[in-house]
């Protein structure tokens, strides 16, 4: 390497490569087909994971809004609840 490289060789491990061989090759390996069968049974699965996380997405909001009305309904039975009991076991005593 001290006294240059013969034109078109680039320095790679113990030797030199030719330039015109390693472009091609890069080249070559570039774009591979994606339609295998692996990447296509990757690419159903991937599919029916959407739609399945999409449908808990939506049974969680209903969830979330049953949860809310719930609470809502515990509160207000809560109250009712002090309003009975309270004035009982006052006059119990």
């Amino acid at each position: 390497m001290e006294r240059g490289m013969a034109h078109g060789r680039v320095p790679i491990a113990d030797g030199y490569v030719d330039k015109q061989t390693l472009a091609a090759t890069a080249k070559s390996n570039r774009f591979r087909s994606s339609n295998t069968a692996a990447y296509q049974a990757v690419v159903h699965e991937n599919e029916e994971l959407k739609e399945r996380n999409d449908a808990l997405n939506e049974t969680n909001k209903k969830l979330n809004e049953n949860n809310e009305i719930l609470i809502e309904e515990n509160s207000v039975n809560r109250e009712m609840m002090l309003v009975i009991v309270i004035p009982l076991h006052v006059t119990a005593y």
